[in-house]
């Protein structure tokens, strides 16, 4: 769900969100309230399309942000939030709909109250919103899962992709050159060779996205297989040093495949070093 916002700016799903706003513009016209009023079936599509084009424009921007504001929230806010914000674009609806009656009928009887229009809008606004958030989020899905779903979980491609989705995350001023990982409560603090950020995830779900291009040696910390200078031994514990001169704790959990990259990368057996 987290990129889910771009989704909306995707001209297709410009095109569907119209779409949707044009089917209830059709539904309004044929069978929709206002027929006791405006008996004209032209009349009614113009009254009804001129709401839709007042309207629509404040709605899919109130969709975008709803969705970029609660990237990283879980998906019931999303729902709830959907309903605030279908009721809350309803309001503006039901008063564009109300003067745009009294304009096309300025010497006709009284329209209904606006609680009435407010009503009627709230449906509409409540459906669209959740129509239109449900395809921008099953889009960010489909995208983010490999061409190819035969292929085997830890390929090439599906790594790429991972890797790509965490460097996704972080401001251009860092980098994504990333050196090692910190966690930091709720956030995960990203050392790059260009400064630092702080992203909120969890360190699992970090890990899994970085794949093999650094290893966990830690329960707080991860480091990436390159930026890895030298591993030894400082007051009986085991450490490993990281491009910058930043020396991570290594635990008993993570100790045997820490040994089996410092042999890779030729740095020898942990060596003790003076406090």
């Amino acid at each position: 769900m987290e990129f889910a916002y771009r989704e909306l700016c995707h001209p297709r799903l410009l095109l569907v969100s119209l779409a949707i706003s044009c089917a209830f513009v059709l539904f309004f016209t044929v069978a929709g309230p206002g027929s006791e009023l405006l008996t004209d079936p032209l009349q009614r599509a113009v009254y009804f399309g001129m709401i839709c084009a007042l309207a629509w424009p404040l709605g899919h921007c109130t969709a975008f942000a709803l969705l970029y504001c609660l990237r990283r929230c879980r998906t019931v806010y999303l729902v709830l939030a959907s309903l605030a914000a279908g009721l809350y674009v309803a309001a503006n609806i039901a008063t564009v709909a109300y003067a745009l009656d009294r304009l096309m009928r300025p010497h006709g009887p009284p329209p209904p109250g606006w609680p009435l229009f407010y009503l009627r809008a709230a449906v509409a606004s409540v459906v669209h919103f959740g129509l239109i958030h449900y395809v921008a989020v099953q889009l960010a899905k489909l995208r983010a899962l490999p061409e190819d779903r035969s292929e085997a979980a830890r390929s090439p491609v599906i790594e790429s992709t991972l890797s790509g989705r965490f460097l996704d995350r972080l401001p251009e001023e860092v980098g994504r050159d990333v050196v090692y990982l910190k966690v930091n409560g709720h956030y995960i603090n990203v050392i790059t060779t260009a400064g630092s950020a702080a992203v909120l995830m969890r360190l699992a779900d970090a890990v899994a996205e970085l794949g093999d291009q650094g290893l966990q040696v830690h329960r707080s910390f991860w480091v990436a297989n390159r930026h890895v200078t030298e591993l030894f031994r400082r007051e009986g514990r085991t450490v490993v040093q990281v491009t910058g001169g930043m020396e991570v704790p290594v635990s008993r959990t993570f100790l045997a495949a820490v040994r089996k990259l410092a042999e890779d990368k030729g740095s020898g057996i942990p060596r003790q070093r003076p406090a």
